[in-house]
């Protein structure tokens, strides 16, 4: 599935976007604009084939609901997250559900790690960028 030439700078909704595409091992949405996205609920729920996923360039500061986003993605061996704001999300229901807990988790700070762990405390492998 090629999305690299989506436009999305003028999406605001990306609610199940991927959802339920157990068939994918490998996507690039590292040239989505998101900045105007507020929901990303079930946005890759069920992507059960992926082992990495790269959202870095992910711009989730008015993200308000991650509700189940990465839910269901149990190949995942890395998700790469850095960049994510979580300061206005309110829905977080199930963020991670299905992860592996010994996945890489990458993060931009301590604040960030904090508040992945308080949704799956028994991820192992949660690291911030200085600690890489």
């Amino acid at each position: 599935l090629n999305v690299t030439n989506f436009n999305t700078s003028k999406v605001t909704n990306m609610q199940s976007m991927f959802c339920g595409c157990s068939s994918l091992t490998a996507l690039n949405v590292t040239n989505f604009n998101t900045s105007k996205v507020t929901n990303m609920q079930s946005m890759f729920y069920g992507c059960s084939s992926l082992t990495a996923l790269d959202v870095t360039n992910f711009n989730t500061s008015n993200v308000t609901s991650m509700y189940q986003m990465f839910c269901g993605c149990s190949s995942l061996t890395e998700l790469d997250i850095r960049n994510a704001d979580f300061s206005n999300v309110t829905s977080f229901y199930a963020t991670f559900a299905s992860i592996p807990n010994n996945s890489l988790i990458i993060v931009k700070d301590q604040t960030a790690k904090d508040w992945v762990l308080a949704r799956r405390s028994d991820f192992t492998n949660v690291k911030t960028i200085e600690e890489l």
